[in-house]
């Protein structure tokens, strides 16, 4: 019985199982064996496997020569047995010595004795073939069940030899049937275990369910071998009857004393047998609950017999099967932690929200320890803190450049164990809290440094290497993402805005465009156009010229309002659209534009050029398309009429233009 630690149960199975003993520290249950004297029963040690908690446990622990001697288990076994020959010869050597049919009756009790011996080491063979199965089938490992496999099939051969031997005696008596039938009991159940087996050799997750079945069976089993012990007794009466009958026939008194003490040895056996069978039993039991994953329960045994051993090595199966199962479930829970950061880290939009989430995340990770993310500008470089520890608050680095970061130079994790080191950071010296020890993960994206998750730590104390596994995770993941989305608006910028003047390009105009229209937000569009452009190009070279076209688009932008948009159609052309505007208000704005122009040509830099302007209304088309085309027929008319001016065009004007020869742009 085995019993677990439960306050409801705890009264009531001490009250019930003499030998129960319960503890609290450390929670451990104990398997009580059968009639066992409540003041033997004790905690076992905790011993450990030489040479550390290795795996797997060593076969041959180490013993204190101080404790109890033990009988071995072959003697303990055997002894009873030898004590039951000797008496069977004795008694067969004093009924022969008197008469032939003494003699007879003697060699039927000592080949009784055979069958009797077979039927306990079949017992013993199908026990220990248990025993080593159910440990095969928890480690789960392959080689483990290699060798499981292996003893098996040695329990199953010496089977085997009993069972001949028992064949070979050739006896039909009163116990020839339930012997025989036992033994087959025998042989199914250890054919069923070398199946199971074979089957978690070759599918070890299929073994798992008819474990439990096996007590069932092994119960049945148990029945078997209580018959047979009732068996046995019901057949002594009909060898006392026919020793009575051998006595008179042959006038010779009966040798009383030899049988007697044949029956005694017959007790004997069974009393030296009991505890075996219990001490099996416990294993057993202890065994199937460390399957079910209770790494609490403890056999009990302790010793330096057989038993003790084997006792000792699964309590420390149990305890290195716990300490195991604690180490995988810390595993899980922080690999739970870190898939929820990545996912957080996933849905955040911008880099405010992934600093929202680091900083969660360092209040998990590392929730006792001041902890920080550097981050580097994308245009200056410099590094600043960007997310701080929500409980512990941060570790205040001072460092504010990349070169300046060794953890960033050299591009991998560092460990510092204390400030005061000579090899330590130069950062972290002079901090206000005192010396102190550190954790410091580079941040990088695309072979780029992006920053630092920066973990301070009691001196000499640094994090562990769990909670640093979790902070390289953390920073490799806030790396990828913050990476990716400012690869993201990079490559937004270059898709939207004109690489020369930083205007928005046509493509984005366009799209803003449509949305008034499809608004019902009336606007007035400006085309605007560089004159003799060409000659800027041909006299003063490129170069100039790009000034010219820079200088040109930063004074429209200095010069119209917030909600206006200005962008680079291409060449020297420039868009000016200005939202709920009228047509009068957009020509005042271009004399002014024209003003301010006149204002920063004609330097060294920048030479002398002036601009023309095609103006129209949103109200004169439906299509982005459209109202260009009558704002290009207001350029042109521009041009023609000597350049430096703007013109409001109409449809009308747009169908003049086409119709007529239309001047070259310049």
């Amino acid at each position: 019985m085995v019993h677990k630690p439960n306050s409801m149960t705890r009264a009531r199975t001490e009250a019930s199982t003499p030998g129960a003993t319960f503890h609290a520290e450390p929670a451990v249950w104990f398997v009580p064996l059968p009639n066992a004297d409540p003041d033997e029963v004790r905690p076992p040690a905790r011993p450990t496997a030489p040479g550390g908690a290795g795996w797997p446990l060593e076969s041959s622990p180490p013993t204190n020569p101080g404790d109890a001697w033990h009988l071995p288990l072959a003697i303990r076994i055997a002894g009873p047995m030898l004590v039951v020959v000797v008496l069977a010869a004795l008694a067969a050597f004093s009924a022969g010595s008197r008469n032939e049919h003494t003699g007879q009756m003697a060699r039927h009790l000592s080949l009784t004795h055979g069958q009797y011996q077979a039927v306990s080491d079949a017992e013993v063979s199908v026990a220990l073939a248990r025993s080593v199965a159910v440990q095969g089938l928890t480690s789960g490992n392959e080689a483990d069940l290699a060798e499981t496999a292996k003893q098996v099939t040695g329990q199953s051969d010496a089977l085997d030899k009993i069972i001949a031997r028992t064949t070979a005696l050739n006896i039909d008596n009163s116990l020839s049937e339930p012997v025989a039938g036992l033994l087959a009991s025998d042989r199914s159940y250890m054919d069923l275990i070398q199946r199971l087996v074979t089957q978690a050799q070759d599918d070890p997750k299929t073994a798992q369910g008819p474990r439990n079945s096996h007590l069932e069976f092994f119960q049945q089993r148990r029945s078997a071998h209580d018959q047979l012990e009732s068996d046995l007794a019901g057949a002594m009466p009909s060898v006392t009857t026919m020793l009575e009958a051998n006595r008179a026939r042959g006038g010779l008194d009966f040798p009383v004393i030899p049988i007697l003490l044949l029956l005694a040895g017959v007790a004997l056996t069974w009393r030296a047998w009991r505890p075996i069978i219990g001490q099996l039993r416990a294993v057993v039991q202890t065994l199937d609950w460390i399957a079910q994953g209770q790494f609490q329960v403890r056999t009990n045994l302790v010793g330096n017999d057989d038993f003790g051993r084997l006792g000792e090595a699964v309590d420390r199966l149990a305890e290195q099967l716990g300490e195991r199962f604690s180490r995988l479930s810390e595993d899980a829970r922080r690999g739970t932690q870190n898939r929820v950061i990545a996912e957080a880290l996933e849905i955040a939009d911008s880099e405010a929200a992934m600093f929202a989430v680091v900083e969660q995340a360092l209040g998990l990770v590392a929730p006792a320890l001041p902890g920080e993310l550097l981050l580097a500008n994308p245009i200056s470089g410099e590094l600043s803190e960007v997310a701080a520890g929500p409980t512990a608050g941060s570790p205040g680095c001072p460092v504010t450049d990349q070169a300046g970061c060794f953890a960033l130079r050299r591009g991998h994790t560092v460990v510092f164990d204390s400030s005061e080191s000579m090899n330590s950071c130069p950062m972290l010296r002079g901090r206000p809290s005192g010396p102190v020890s550190a954790v410091c993960v580079p941040m990088t994206f695309n072979s780029m440094g992006l920053g630092v998750v920066h973990v301070a730590a009691p001196n000499r104390l640094p994090p562990d290497s769990r909670t640093r596994d979790q902070l390289i995770d953390l920073a490799n993941q806030a790396a990828t993402h913050i990476g990716t989305l400012r690869t993201l608006e990079v490559t937004r910028q270059q898709a939207s805005t004109d690489g020369l003047t930083g205007l928005v390009n046509r493509r984005v105009v366009e799209m803003q465009v449509g949305q008034l229209l499809s608004q019902g937000v009336p606007f007035v569009m400006v085309l605007a156009d560089l004159d003799r452009f060409k000659s800027i190009n041909d006299r003063f070279g490129h170069e100039v010229g790009d000034r010219a076209l820079q200088s040109f688009a930063a004074m429209l932008v200095a010069n119209v309002r917030d909600a206006d948009v200005v962008a680079r159609l291409g060449g020297e052309e420039f868009l000016i659209i200005c939202p709920e505007l009228s047509v009068s208000a957009s020509m005042e704005a271009l004399e002014r534009l024209q003003l301010a122009l006149a204002k920063i040509v004609g330097t060294d830099d920048i030479p002398l050029f002036t601009a023309s302007f095609g103006v129209t209304h949103s109200s004169v088309g439906d299509a982005f398309p459209d109202i260009v085309r009558i704002a290009d027929a207001g350029l042109l008319m521009a041009k023609q009429r000597g350049r430096n001016q703007a013109v409001y065009a109409t449809p009308a004007l747009a169908e003049e233009v086409s119709g007529g020869e239309r001047s070259t742009r310049a």
